[in-house]
């Protein structure tokens, strides 16, 4: 339906230490629509000190003048077992507005007899008529592990066409057949609706049929029938949405296609942001399922929108970073200063229960509430998010308050910054977090922190300093496992406490403006951290510092040498560690800079190496800065256009 993409530190967190991700906003569960929303993550992981293989090549050709254009691809992959698969595809403009793809590969882990995936899809869009049909396959054992596990095992036919009777009036339908291979799921499904647009809003009238054998092998069948439609109101800012079904035959026993009737509305408080809300009842034949949501939808930021928020110019460098560190996304405007943003996220089953074996497929959530995971056919849940934004010309506060009461445990939390400009790239800023979980056996797990944050870097100075004090608790009662939600360490059963106050300082002087081959720069460094744990009834405390230095000299403008080198000291029990080497660095573009490099000796220290590398053995480095100019650009390319 929809495809958002989020950026690293502008819409996400990763505390790769913890290993969590944090959203700057909420994420809903539906959209306006009551569609399910998916978080997807593209990610890569070390595969170890030992060398493994993996490797693709593909070859392409185009022929009957370009028309039609055949390739054939292999791929080697031993990071994990030994896999190999190999393709080929073929792409054809038979007509203008038609277009033929397929794709065909076999391997995987198990081999290459193991595994299937194809795809046939004809694509045709016309002044009349648009249709899509298809036929894709992808077995379990297929590939090399960049399986969607929704579609992983799966044989799917489907056609999805809209013609066009008239400007007003058109007819929609989708049909599909699904079956997976692993298990007994099987579905045939179909949803057809004639529609009449007008200039304020529209009117349909439609069907609906499914016919289900779940995964405990029981057939299941709904036969419906769709009335609804929508109207603008209010000069086009108010729009209300609703539909109603009725099961004539009384069939409405598959899972995903209960009786349902839905109203949303959606108000345009100006241009780019609205509050939405929606209410649906979905009664099916062994339960009745409520869902209700309100929230407020944000158009993606522009550059422009970014760059106007608070007067970031008098950040200086790194100006666009820090703000999206420590301020607050745009939401529902009150008077000159402040703005509001609030979260309700429900769904809850009044009557009866969801079949534990009526799904069709285990990794995809039931329409009617419900999410992939824990108990996902019968997961109650509610969840309300209320934040607010104070913004002044040079200072920015904000806060978000969180709650989700849910079957599997209840969630709190809590988020606060404050941004305070000092002049031309001199920034103050503050934040506190504190989140809390507690399981259905009443367990809790606590991590907290607070931080203050000096950045001294005027534009015309040579000198820059940058401070930081953080004070970190992380707490788990017995019962908790490495796995909570949170990421609090509980070393395999809980039951422990952790606190450690963190300052870091660094100091930095070059002998003249960056990136003009000023000669030569140079960087002390010093971090101090005091750490107290319980574990169980083990108490430990002590205190660690890391003094380092920096020294790097420039060989024209775009190449620098330099050496680094830094003393781990853990006073409490005498024992110190060291890292340092020699680099070398280059600048292959404006604001890039790439390093090679290798350490003789080395340490680990979570909270001291996220600037640094101190581990031993050879290193690559790569560091791009990101100025009002090019994150303004980033932006709108990444933005622009799109909703």
């Amino acid at each position: 339906v929809a495809t958002t993409e989020l950026t690293r530190h502008i819409d996400y967190d990763i505390d790769t230490s913890m290993g969590t991700v944090r959203f700057r906003n909420p994420v809903l569960s539906r959209d306006g629509s009551l569609n399910p929303i998916f978080i997807v993550a593209d990610y890569e992981v070390e595969g170890g000190r030992s060398a493994k293989l993996a490797a693709a090549a593909r070859v392409a050709t185009k022929l009957v003048g370009g028309r039609v254009e055949v390739g054939a691809a292999v791929i080697r992959d031993e990071t994990v077992g030994k896999a190999t698969v190999i393709g080929a595809d073929i792409k054809a403009r038979v007509f203008a507005d038609t277009e033929l793809r397929g794709e065909i590969a076999k391997g995987g882990r198990a081999g290459l007899g193991e595994g299937l995936a194809y795809l046939a899809e004809i694509d045709h869009h016309g002044a009349k008529l648009d249709l899509l049909a298809y036929a894709r396959q992808q077995d379990a054992m297929f590939g090399v592990g960049q399986q969607n596990l929704v579609e992983a095992g799966t044989r799917k036919f489907g056609l999805d066409g809209r013609v066009r009777l008239s400007d007003r009036l058109s007819v929609t339908g989708v049909l599909w057949h699904q079956q997976q291979l692993e298990s007994a799921g099987t579905r045939t499904a179909g949803d057809v609706r004639l529609e009449y647009r007008r200039d304020t809003g529209t009117i349909f009238v439609g069907g609906q049929y499914a016919s289900d054998r779940g995964l405990d092998g029981k057939d299941r069948d709904s036969r419906l029938l769709t009335v609804g439609g929508s109207q603008m109101l209010f000069g086009d800012k108010l729009t209300v949405t609703g539909q109603t079904q009725f099961a004539p035959g009384g069939d409405s026993d598959s899972v995903d296609f209960p009786v349902r009737h839905q109203i949303q509305l959606s108000y345009r408080i100006k241009p780019g942001i609205r509050l939405i809300g929606g209410y649906e009842i979905a009664n099916g034949t062994d339960y009745v399922a409520h869902t209700k949501q309100f929230g407020i939808d944000v158009a993606p930021w522009t550059g422009a929108k970014l760059m106007s928020t608070l007067n970031q110019q008098a950040i200086g460098e790194n100006g666009q970073r820090t703000y999206a560190q420590y301020g607050l996304n745009q939401s529902v405007p009150l008077g000159k200063n402040w703005t509001i943003d609030g979260t309700l996220d429900a769904s809850n089953t009044l009557k009866g229960k969801i079949p534990d074996g009526a799904v069709v497929n285990a990794f995809q959530p039931v329409t009617s509430g419900g999410y992939v995971g824990q108990d996902q056919t019968n997961g109650d849940y509610a969840a309300a998010t209320l934040g607010a934004t104070y913004r002044q010309a040079l200072w920015s506060l904000n806060g978000r308050l969180e709650y989700r009461n849910a079957d599997s445990g209840d969630r709190w939390g809590i988020t606060t910054n404050f941004l305070r400009t000092l002049g031309q790239g001199k920034t103050l800023a503050s934040s506190i977090k504190a989140y809390t979980i507690k399981d259905r056996a009443g367990a809790v797990a606590t991590y907290a922190t607070a931080d203050i944050a000096l950045a001294f870097r005027p534009l015309d100075s040579r000198w820059s300093l940058l401070e930081r004090l953080e004070l970190c608790y992380e707490g788990a009662d017995a019962g908790f496992s490495d796995s909570n939600a949170l990421g609090v360490p509980a070393y395999g059963g809980g039951d422990q406490v952790t606190t450690r106050i963190i300052n870091n300082l660094v100091v930095n002087y070059r002998t003249g403006p960056e990136g003009l081959g000023h000669g030569t720069e140079a960087s002390l460094y010093y971090g101090a951290k005091y750490v107290a744990g319980r574990f169980a009834d083990d108490t430990y405390d002590g205190y660690i510092d890391v003094t380092g230095f920096e020294l790097r000299k420039d060989i024209g403008t775009r190449i620098d040498v330099g050496v680094a080198g830094s003393v781990q000291h853990a006073w409490a029990r005498g024992a110190w560690s060291w890292s340092g080497g020699p680099s070398v660095g280059v600048s292959p573009a404006q604001n890039m800079w790439v390093s090679a490099g290798y350490n003789v000796s080395g340490y680990r220290d979570r909270d001291f190496e996220d600037d640094r590398y101190t581990r031993q053995g050879p290193y690559v480095t790569m560091r791009l800065k990101f100025d009002q100019a090019s994150l303004g650009g980033a932006t709108r390319a990444l933005f622009g256009g799109r909703r």
